[in-house]
C-alpha cells in the first residue's frame, strides 16, 4: 500500500472513534440481525461525500477500489460487494432526520478539510524556505503556520457533531423546485384510466350532493350504478389474459358509466344553479381533465385506434 495515497492519509487522521460513538447512539437493541462494521458505514458516507455519489455507485466505488477499502477497515482485497445499498437508507431512517444531517455534516467536514489541506500542502512546497533558521524564528513560525490535518479536522468535527448552542436557529425551510423530475406512470390501459375518471367523478358527485342538500333538503340523489360498473371492471381487470373482445366491452361499458357520471354533474350544477367554483380547484381540474378523456377514449373507440395524438393516460397529470 502506498502510505501516501489520500485514502491511507485520511485513514490516520479520522477521529473514527468519535464518528462512531456518534453512530452506534441509535443502536441500543441486542436482538436481531447483526450490524455492519460502523466503521464500514461511516467509510461509506465519507466515500459517497467525497465522489458525490449514488448509493448504488457508492458499493461499487468499495468494491473496485482497493484503497477504499483499507480506508473502510476491511483487511484484505475483495471483490464482493460490503453491503447492500438499501443499507445507507435504512441508516438515514434509523437515525433520524437531525441526527443524519449533524453526523453528514461531520463528514462532510472531514473531506473538505482533507481536500482543502492537500491543495494548501501543494502549494506551500512550491515556496523557497529559508536555508539559515534559528531556533526562535522556527518557534515563531511553528506558532503563525496554520494547524495540522489531524487538528484542523478534529476541530470541525468537533464543531459539527457538538453544535454550538449559542448558534441561531434555522428561520424557515428551503424548498428547490426541480425543472425535469421522473414521475411514476401506469401502462396507459384504457380500462383502467376510465375506471379512474369514474371513481373521480363519482366522488365529486358525493361532494356536490353533501353541498347541495344544506341549501334543498328535497334534493334527490341520482343513481349513479357505481356497485356495478366496479363489478364489472374487476371482472376484467383481475384476470392475466384478456381478449380482445373482452376488452373493448368493458370500454364500451365504462365509456357508459362516465358518460352518464359527467351528465349528472352538469345537472346538478344547472338544477340548482350553481357555478363550478363550488368545486375545489383540484377537483375543477380533474373535472376538465376527465372530459377530454372521455371525448378521446370515445373517439378511439369509434375509429377502432389504439393511439392517438396528444392521448392523456393520466388523469391527475395530463
Amino acid at each position: 500500500m502506498d502510505a501516501e495515497n489520500r485514502w491511507v492519509e485520511m485513514a490516520d487522521i479520522m477521529p473514527w472513534e468519535k464518528l462512531i460513538e456518534e453512530y452506534i447512539k441509535n443502536f441500543k437493541s441486542r436482538t436481531g440481525r447483526p450490524t455492519i462494521e460502523p466503521r464500514m458505514v461511516i467509510g461509506a458516507m465519507v466515500v459517497k461525500h467525497y465522489f458525490k455519489l449514488s448509493d448504488r455507485q457508492t458499493v461499487i466505488m468499495i468494491k473496485e477500489n482497493i484503497y477504499v477499502q483499507y480506508f473502510c477497515c476491511n483487511t484484505g482485497f475483495s471483490s464482493k460487494d460490503p453491503f447492500d445499498a438499501s443499507l445507507l437508507v435504512d441508516v438515514r431512517k434509523r437515525m433520524g432526520t437531525e441526527l443524519f444531517k449533524t453526523f453528514y455534516n461531520s463528514l462532510a467536514a472531514q473531506a473538505e478539510a482533507y481536500t482543502a489541506k492537500k491543495k494548501s500542502g501543494k502549494k506551500n512546497k512550491k515556496k523557497d524556505q529559508p536555508k539559515d533558521t534559528t531556533t526562535d524564528k522556527a518557534a515563531t513560525d511553528n506558532d503563525n503556520c496554520p494547524p495540522s490535518p489531524t487538528q484542523d479536522v478534529e476541530s470541525q468535527v468537533a464543531q459539527v457533531v457538538e453544535p454550538d448552542e449559542s448558534a441561531k436557529p434555522n428561520k424557515g425551510t428551503l424548498k428547490i423546485d426541480a425543472t425535469v423530475a421522473d414521475a411514476d406512470i401506469l401502462y396507459p390501459t384504457d380500462i383502467g384510466l376510465l375506471n379512474t375518471c369514474r371513481e373521480n367523478a363519482e366522488r365529486i358527485i358525493d361532494q356536490l350532493y353533501t353541498i347541495l342538500k344544506q341549501e334543498a333538503a328535497t334534493i334527490v340523489k341520482p343513481r349513479d350504478y357505481r356497485r356495478i360498473a366496479r363489478k364489472a371492471y374487476l371482472k376484467v381487470a383481475k384476470k392475466k389474459r384478456r381478449s380482445i373482445k373482452e376488452i373493448k366491452k368493458t370500454i364500451k361499458f365504462q365509456l357508459q358509466y362516465v358518460a352518464r357520471d359527467i351528465r349528472i354533474i352538469k345537472s346538478l350544477l344547472d338544477k340548482h344553479e350553481r357555478d363550478v367554483a363550488v368545486m375545489s380547484k383540484r377537483d375543477y381540474l380533474i373535472w376538465l381533465t376527465m372530459q377530454h378523456i372521455y371525448t378521446q377514449q370515445l373517439e378511439m373507440y369509434n375509429e377502432k385506434e389504439s393511439s392517438l395524438i396528444h392521448r392523456i393516460v393520466k388523469i391527475f397529470q395530463p
